[in-house]
Parts: structure tokens; C-alpha cells; sequence
């Protein structure tokens, strides 16, 4: 007998709905950060004003990490759930999904990191600490965040937990 954890949610369907929602979670934060970069740049529309100097920190940054890491926990709680399930169809299919959901949180954090430091140039023309701040502080946190996904998607067995 399936156990029901909510309305409509079975125990062998938990591990599908926590990468869902990290996804969610990114989708919404993406958002977030285009309307955040576009409320720290009033004038950047205004004919004739345009300014190449961005010397303030942009919060657009730390909103996508702060989704990649969403992201990236939620999968790997769903990962560790479909681990712990018993042997079925939904039970291979969640530990599928919750896989290729880990690999597409790692994409994105290897991608994230790139951008954030092809995108130094511009932290070039403030301080130091901007600099910082704006650059080299995000691309250690991706790190730390693709170190941790690898470990505990991967590496890391849970208790009683054999090799595949």
C-alpha cells in the first residue's frame, strides 16, 4: 500500500517534486535579478546618458547564486529520498530524474561561474573591494556549491547504502 504524504502526493512521487521546485525557485529568481539590475541602473535608458561605469554591486549576482543553491539542495534532498525508496519502476525513475537534475545544477554553476568571471572587466573600474565582492567572493560560493553537489549527489552513501 502507497502511503499519502498530502492530497495528492504519494511517498514514490516525493522525489520528483523537489527538483521541480528548485527549478521553480531559479525560474522566479532569474526574474528577480533582471528587474534588481534593472532598478540599480535608472538611467541606463535615457538618450544620451549612457554610462559604462558600474561601480556598485549587483545584486543580480547573489539572487542566481542564491537559486543554484536552491536548486542544488533541493536535488540532492530528492536524490537522497529516491535513494531510501524501494525497488520499483517510479523508484528507477526518480533516481534517474533526481540524476539528471543534479547534472543540470552542476551546468548551471559551471556556467554561472564562467559568466561571473568573464564579467570582471567591468569590477575593474571600482575599488578593490567591489571587485571583491562583485567577483571573486560569487565564483568561490559556485565552487563551494559544485564541490557539494558532486559530494553529496555522488560520492557521499547513505547508511546502509551500497554501490550501484
Amino acid at each position: 500500500m502507497k502511503k499519502k504524504l498530502g492530497f495528492w502526493i504519494v511517498e514514490e512521487q516525493l522525489p520528483f517534486v523537489f527538483p521541480l521546485f528548485g527549478l521553480a525557485v531559479l525560474w522566479f529568481a532569474s526574474g528577480w535579478a533582471q528587474i534588481a539590475e534593472l532598478l540599480q541602473r535608472p538611467n541606463y535608458y535615457v538618450v544620451g546618458n549612457y554610462s559604462q561605469n558600474d561601480q556598485y554591486l549587483h545584486a543580480a549576482v547573489y539572487i542566481f547564486l542564491f537559486a543554484l543553491v536552491v536548486l542544488g539542495a533541493v536535488t540532492v534532498i530528492g536524490k537522497r529520498i529516491a535513494r531510501g525508496l524501494p525497488e520499483s519502476r517510479i523508484a528507477k525513475s526518480a533516481r534517474g530524474f533526481t540524476t539528471l537534475f543534479a547534472i543540470f545544477a552542476l551546468i548551471l554553476g559551471v556556467i554561472f561561474g564562467f559568466a561571473t568571471f568573464m564579467s570582471g572587466y567591468r569590477a575593474n573600474q571600482g575599488t578593490e573591494l567591489l571587485r571583491i565582492f562583485s567577483v571573486y567572493v560569487p565564483i568561490l560560493l559556485d565552487a563551494a556549491l559544485l564541490v557539494a553537489v558532486i559530494i553529496f549527489s555522488f560520492v557521499a552513501k547513505g547508511e546502509g547504502e551500497e554501490d550501484e
